[in-house]
């Protein structure tokens, strides 16, 4: 249950065929009432919000149309770091620093991938996704590694 998430792992594959908008939403847990938000910012950066607490990645430059495997850890005592790959396919570390809130998710908290229930405006991204994945756990940046490699999608997307 994500409601009794300390430490946990968001980890996707996304190709935006777009400049990413402010607040679009990779993967949301979100009401008025707090949540969790993993969403682009205004700069491009990935930005992870519980419950109104929000840190940003370091400076980093998501490309267009080609995938990109994204990820954000944070640690039982509230570490975040946040990975990205690389051209050479290799993940990029990016330290978020603590986060201490614990989310409140559940009960009206629905999970969406590429939304969010937070507002009525839209904050879809202009991108595909492929290997959402959630973790009870901080993988570690080698556990990355090798899901990212064993999951890339293929380079052309079809037609939806």
């Amino acid at each position: 249950e994500l409601a009794s998430l300390s430490a946990f792992t968001l980890a996707t594959w996304i190709k935006f065929n777009a400049t990413p908008n402010d607040y679009d939403r990779l993967v949301s847990c979100h009401t008025t009432a707090g949540g969790l938000d993993w969403f682009m910012d205004k700069d491009g950066k990935l930005a992870l919000a519980i419950d109104g607490t929000t840190k940003l990645s370091g400076v980093v430059t998501i490309p267009q149309n080609s995938w990109v495997f994204l990820a954000v850890t944070r640690a039982s005592g509230g570490g975040l770091v946040f990975y990205v790959s690389g051209a050479a396919g290799s993940l990029s570390a990016s330290n978020g620093g603590p986060l201490s809130a614990t989310p409140t998710i559940g009960g009206s908290h629905k999970l969406r991938i590429g939304g969010t229930q937070r507002t009525t405006q839209d904050r879809t991204p202009d991108a595909w996704f492929d290997e959402v994945r959630i973790f009870d756990r901080a993988l570690t940046q080698e556990e990355l590694q090798a899901i990212a490699t064993a999951t890339k999608p293929p380079a052309t997307t079809p037609a939806p």
